[in-house]
């Protein structure tokens, strides 16, 4: 293997690894744990029965909202979502709205 193939593999394998510190939903697995039995967010303990209203906007809104749903389940008690127009997907506890983006428009007002 030439030096030039090494050096893009390792490129490659940095850049890989920078695009998965960054996921939203892999940031959002490490920021929910479930340890001894108790959940915990952004290593706060949420005590037994408590509750959520959540709030996700921006692009990365959804793709953050839907692992949420999966970790979190009926401890969401509402949610809003708001996104950027065409990155929404289906999700069960957030109402989804989307709207113009970078440029702000009527969607973004309501």
């Amino acid at each position: 293997m030439t030096s030039s193939r090494r050096a893009r593999e390792s490129l490659e394998t940095v850049f890989r690894a920078g695009l998965r510190a960054v996921d939203a939903a892999e940031c959002l697995r490490r920021a929910i744990r479930r340890e001894a039995g108790d959940l915990r967010l952004a290593g706060e303990p949420l005590l037994p029965g408590m509750r959520l209203r959540v709030l996700a906007a921006g692009k990365a809104a959804a793709a953050m909202a839907g692992p949420l749903e999966q970790q979190l389940g009926q401890r969401i008690a509402v949610g809003l979502c708001v996104t950027k127009e065409g990155h929404g997907g289906p999700l069960q506890r957030f109402a989804l709205h989307e709207a113009g983006h970078p440029i702000p428009d009527a969607r973004s007002v309501a």
